[in-house]
């Protein structure tokens, strides 16, 4: 009989311990949710704070809708009209000089990061090497004219910010991109395409011939349209999935941005000042707080310049463009859909690389403006 116990306590313990860790997990989640409301709570009982957060929260969006709208037209027009197999053949021809050429790509295909991942799975599946897809990827959400644009609208009359965010974001997908092209080469590295289904049968004729050839059946049901009506159907057509494209991608973007500028706005309003004072007094950590802001947030990069510009009386002007560097590349939701592009280890790799690089160019800026 003991010999009967022993086993199902041994079983049983792996299941209590189990149960005991998720119940202090959740039980911890709860009082940090407690202690968030009630910080909340007291921050809004003031009314002036409650304002001051709702203005910045509509502020934000105002100042950056339009730059989402821009965004999206530009990406719903590179996905219509880029053909497909041009990447993969320009970057075989030019070999490790298309590094820089990828990270510039941005400038006649300005897609925002929000859209990049599939863009990037799409070029990677027509045969276009990892270390193009990975500058591409990292290059193309800052280097941009959409986003060059709503930099400049943000931060008016600090040249130096804008130069250095896209300098700076230059730097860091170039070295990246090399980085990748040391460690895989020129390979493509793609799996196999997918068959293309066959032809749909032709319903619009009605026409169908047996396998034996024995039958023909014709069905005399014809509809028939005006030649202008056909003409004028077929010219409608792209614009129409442009436009379907454009609002799709502008209510995707624009519900990630809403969400960053609510976080972004009660960050502002409930933190006490001096928190971002001690986060301040020293620049890696000022930079790694921002890179995980960043990351966390998700933010549209045609419109974080915004949110940035809201950081910058409160944080180093390094680590505000650590922030418009870093989450580009890499944020929240990016980093899940990327599972479907790169592996795990590849994913963890990236983002180490990236951390590095960018906190080195904030160290570098520091430098430079000191």
């Amino acid at each position: 009989m003991e010999a009967i116990r022993r086993p199902l306590l041994h079983a049983a313990i792996p299941r209590i311990v189990g149960s005991v860790s998720r119940t202090i997990s959740r039980l911890l989640m709860s009082l940090a949710l407690l202690a968030i409301s009630v910080q909340l709570y007291r921050t809004f009982l003031n009314l002036a704070s409650f304002r001051t957060f709702a203005l910045t929260v509509v502020s934000l969006c105002l100042e950056a809708l339009p730059f989402l709208l821009l965004g999206s037209l530009a990406a719903a027009l590179v996905r219509s009209y880029l053909p497909a197999g041009l990447p993969a053949r320009v970057a075989r021809r030019l070999g490790p000089t298309g590094i820089p050429v990828a990270a510039l790509s941005g400038l006649v295909a300005p897609v925002c990061e929000c859209a990049i991942v599939p863009t990037v799975r799409g070029l990677r599946e027509r045969g276009l090497p990892l270390p193009y897809a990975i500058t591409i990827l990292v290059s193309v959400p800052i280097i941009n004219p959409v986003v060059i644009a709503s930099t400049i609208a943000a931060f008016p009359g600090r040249a130096d910010l804008v130069a250095a965010r896209f300098l700076g974001g230059a730097a860091v997908a170039v070295i990246t991109g090399f980085v990748f092209f040391a460690m895989y080469g020129n390979r493509e590295d793609v799996p196999r395409p997918r068959l293309a289904p066959g032809p749909a049968p032709d319903t619009d004729t009605g026409t169908s011939t047996s396998t034996g050839g024995e039958h023909h059946r014709h069905d005399h049901h014809h509809v028939h349209r005006h030649p202008f009506d056909t003409l004028e159907a077929h010219a409608a057509q792209p614009i129409r999935d442009v436009v379907n494209a454009t609002l799709h991608e502008f209510l995707e973007v624009t519900r990630y941005f809403v969400v960053g500028a609510i976080l972004s706005s009660l960050l502002q309003v409930a933190v006490p000042p001096e928190v971002f004072t001690r986060l301040s007094s020293s620049l890696v950590v000022a930079v790694l707080a921002m890179i995980t802001l960043a990351f966390i947030l998700s933010v549209c990069s045609e419109a974080d310049a915004f949110l940035g510009k809201a950081f910058l009386p409160l944080m180093p002007a390094p680590a505000v463009i650590a922030f418009l560097v870093f989450g580009p590349m890499m944020d929240l939701k990016n980093a899940a859909m990327l599972r479907g592009v790169i592996t795990g280890k590849q994913l963890v790799g990236l983002t180490a690389l990236l951390t590095v690089l960018v906190v080195a160019m904030a160290a570098v800026l520091q430098g430079v403006w000191a």
